[in-house]
């Protein structure tokens, strides 16, 4: 397939640039023979230049709002993911678990054991529970149960394109769920609560309704808690930023505050999580964009017109050589 691409590619790559050259090149005797057009050949340099970024610039740059949690903006008990992550790996972890695929195959997945877990106290109590047992042969500190479970947290909100394979699990989004905190109160009254109102059902027009679940499940599900940090730090549209006044850490547990608002108005409101089988998550991870139909029409398109104006270039300069 790929050389079939690269030849077709190639042949009408040289069909365009001699039609190209006959019709414009030789008809425009500008040049004689024994003269090179350096600056015919500097302005055609320079709408190469702009062609390649033209056509590249779009594939490159990443404009889609962030799908995964950051390890430094996710906590539990005052401790980061990614100081979670530094014990897991101190303790090798993966030695005997995989994390979404990756690493040893002895134990459960920890993507699928945080998953199926979900609470934070729970995720505390099932690592707790097996700490210095034969299954888990760590005498773990409470420190180190809480910076796991933070790790644990951060595995369980991954965007892993459903994966791995899990049956479906109803969970509550109650009150419960996010702890509310005065310091949380504190801060959400002060920054928030003028526009968001004191209840999170909005004040100003196009602030979101705090109240329904159905938005956060959207924001949570496009862009994640990390994502939502970022929005609080760092602002959008009309949403001042608030980098200088809050930590990452405030940020989040001010939008786990107002999360506790949708469990006001629709008190017990559940979402499923998981839900696919092991075909459903291998036919996901499949086919990725860069090897699908439409990125193999950009990468030949791209290549016929790169090769059809450098083998231009290449006839005009030999010609005028």
């Amino acid at each position: 397939m790929y050389l079939k691409l690269f030849v077709s590619a190639m042949a009408i790559s040289f069909l365009i640039a001699i039609i190209a050259f006959v019709i414009i090149a030789r008809r425009k005797e500008e040049a004689k023979p024994e003269e090179i057009p350096h600056k015919k050949l500097g302005k055609m340099l320079i709408i190469m230049s702009i062609a390649f970024v033209l056509v590249v610039t779009p594939l490159s740059v990443d404009v889609a709002e962030p799908r995964n949690p950051q390890p430094d903006e996710v906590f539990y008990k005052g401790y980061t993911a990614a100081e979670g992550f530094r014990v897991a790996i101190d303790y090798n972890c993966m030695g005997c678990h995989t994390i979404v695929g990756n690493g040893a195959y002895y134990a459960p997945d920890l993507v699928y054991v945080a998953r199926t877990a979900w609470y934070p106290e729970t995720i505390r109590g099932l690592l707790e529970a097996f700490a210095g047992t034969d299954y888990m042969p760590f005498n773990l500190t409470d420190e180190e149960l809480d910076k796991l479970t933070a790790w644990m947290i951060y595995l369980r909100d991954l965007n892993t394109n459903k994966w791995p394979p899990m049956p479906p699990k109803e969970v509550v989004l109650s009150e419960k769920t996010f702890k509310e905190t005065s310091e949380a109160k504190t801060l959400y009254d002060k920054y928030c609560s003028a526009c968001h109102g004191v209840d999170g059902s909005g004040v100003v027009p196009g602030t979101p309704n705090f109240r329904d679940v159905n938005w956060w499940e959207s924001r949570l599900n496009e862009v994640g808690w990390s994502g939502l940090v970022d929005v609080v730090l760092s602002g959008k549209n009309a949403m001042p930023a608030f980098s200088d006044k809050l930590t990452p850490e405030q940020a989040r547990s001010i939008l786990e505050y107002a999360y506790g608002f949708s469990g006001v108005e629709v008190a017990g409101a559940k979402i499923i999580v998981g839900g696919y089988s092991f075909e459903e998550s291998f036919q996901e991870n499949l086919e990725r964009w860069y090897e699908s139909e439409a990125a193999w029409i950009v990468y030949w398109l791209f290549t016929v017109i790169m090769s059809s104006l450098l083998i231009y270039v290449f006839f005009y300069w030999y010609a005028r050589g």
